[in-house]
């Protein structure tokens, strides 16, 4: 699968791009999870997107936020991981985790932790990353959440 990198801040995408974004985070985090839940919480103008679109299609495929240091957690941060249903099982998820740590680390240099606010059932996938659990468990939208960090050391 070829796909179509868009690594942007919010004011650097297009109409099309941010409207593709809000729509595939409402309708796995929204309808898919079945979570009624204020997805546009305006963190989207204070952090870089990396969207995937597959090239064959023009289908935006996978999305996630970056942020910097401070910019959500004191160390960096990446957030609303999202793979379109049809395109899971590809190995796409991966890519993205793996995109958003590479632009993590242009924007915060690779000396500083990640840290997430991971769904319980994706443990073993943010594990694979070389993340770990950083917290206990908490509530969000009635799932069950704890973060995970990625330290800095880790390759």
């Amino acid at each position: 699968m070829d796909i179509q990198w868009i690594i942007a801040d919010f004011d650097q995408l297009s109409a099309q791009s941010v409207y593709d974004m809000l729509s595939l985070r409402a309708e796995v985090f929204v309808v898919e999870q079945e979570q009624p839940y204020q997805d546009v919480d305006y963190r989207d103008l204070r952090c870089r997107h990396v969207l995937g679109y597959d090239a064959a299609t023009g289908i935006l495929a996978c999305h996630c936020r970056v942020f910097r240091c401070g910019g959500y957690f004191d160390d960096g941060c990446i957030g609303r991981v999202v793979v379109k249903p049809s395109y899971r099982g590809t190995g796409l998820g991966h890519l993205l985790v793996e995109k958003g740590i590479e632009v993590h680390n242009e924007m915060n240099g690779s000396d500083k932790s990640i840290t997430i606010s991971a769904q319980m059932r994706l443990y073993k996938f943010y594990e694979a990353h070389g993340f770990v659990k950083s917290s206990t468990t908490y509530q969000e939208d009635h799932i069950t959440h704890f973060h995970m960090t990625r330290p800095a050391e880790c390759e």
